[in-house]
């Protein structure tokens, strides 16, 4: 059996900690405090990374990307980190309503709709694949009124 590394008991820690307080609101600081946990030592790979805190624009607008050097194709412009705080306060604020003080929603759509959202909105220098799938979760405890899962949303 396969060893566990520190990178996959911060994942499990996390998406535990997600359902564990799904009656909670989701905040931006327990978000940050997930980006610091996966990226203590500040490094995604060989790259410095802002962990724990919103990202800048100070190499360049966010984009996805893909292609070798010369050929690269951009398939994604992430919002302005200008625009992060107010994107990040609208969506957590929309992922914090209960459903009947806007719409009635079904919170499994509502999941959805969340991770699409904040992987819109990009607001990490890495990270956002683990965060979304944290997020996603809190909303499906939500939806279960459990913390238990009987299902993974990633391999």
């Amino acid at each position: 059996m396969p060893t566990a590394t520190r990178e996959i008991d911060v994942v499990v820690e996390m998406m535990l900690n997600a359902t564990y307080y799904y009656k909670q609101p989701l905040l931006l600081d327990e978000l940050l405090g997930w980006s610091r946990a996966l990226f203590p030592d500040g490094y995604s790979g060989f790259y410095r990374i802002k962990a724990g805190s919103i990202r800048d624009d100070g190499q360049g607008p966010m984009q996805v990307v893909s292609g070798g050097y010369g050929r690269e194709q951009v398939h994604f412009v992430a919002p302005s980190a200008e625009k992060l705080p107010d994107a990040l306060e609208k969506c957590l604020s929309w992922f914090n309503t209960s459903p009947h003080e806007h719409d009635d929603i079904d919170l499994v759509i509502k999941a959805g709709i969340a991770h699409l959202w904040f992987v819109t909105i990009h607001p990490f220098d890495d990270g956002k694949g683990r965060l979304t799938r944290a997020i996603t979760e809190r909303m499906l405890a939500k939806s279960d009124d459990s913390p238990q899962r009987f299902y993974s949303t990633s391999a």
